[in-house]
């Protein structure tokens, strides 16, 4: 049995037992790329990292896990799932090869062989044991992932917007001149 074999028959099913997927909150995130791939010159990458899946709730990314074929070793993926979980700076690891699950705290540095995989409140609690009032009114907060073509100068506010862009822009001659950064003020 395949690699993807193994996800598709035992580690999905053993996920959605666990309420990954099912709880309101929670998201698997299959072939999640971490990195885009060295950059190797002429305009092209090499290839890129990509975990198997990724496990989030309530719009925070908890553990990362990497799935070998049925008839590799159980710890085959811990080193890969350690590389990940580093890059993505997530607490829980996880290796299986669907026969079993091996699981790594990359806080404490306990690993070893669970019975099960956490539920997305569990996995919740254990990387957040400390109780945070805003961690928790902000991830109670509903996400839904950005529309695919949608301006995000649309979405933000004057000043605050991702990666430099400007707000929105109204039509000439309906601009809205306490909207524009200082600087633009002066010249509309």
């Amino acid at each position: 049995m395949n690699e993807a074999e193994t996800r598709a028959e035992y580690i999905d099913p053993a996920l959605k037992a666990a309420g990954w997927g099912v709880v309101e909150g929670s998201r698997i995130r299959r072939e999640y790329a971490i990195t885009l791939g060295r950059i190797e010159g002429n305009g092209k990458r090499g290839k890129a990292i990509t975990a198997d899946y990724v496990l989030e709730y309530r719009n925070v990314k908890l553990a990362v896990e990497e799935v070998k074929a049925w008839d590799k070793p159980l710890t085959e993926g811990v080193g890969q799932a350690k590389n990940y979980a580093i890059k993505m700076a997530v607490r829980f690891a996880y290796s299986s090869n669907g026969q079993g699950i091996y699981g790594i705290d990359m806080e404490t540095g306990k690993e070893g062989e669970i019975p099960r995989y956490p539920t997305p409140d569990e996995l919740w609690d254990m990387t957040f044991a400390e109780a945070n009032v805003w961690r928790d009114r902000f991830a109670a907060v509903p996400f839904a992932d950005q529309p695919e073509g949608k301006d995000l100068g649309v979405l933000c506010e004057p000043g605050a917007c991702p990666g430099g862009a400007r707000p929105h822009q109204p039509d000439e001659g309906q601009h809205r001149p306490e909207l524009l950064p200082p600087g633009d003020r002066q010249r509309r």
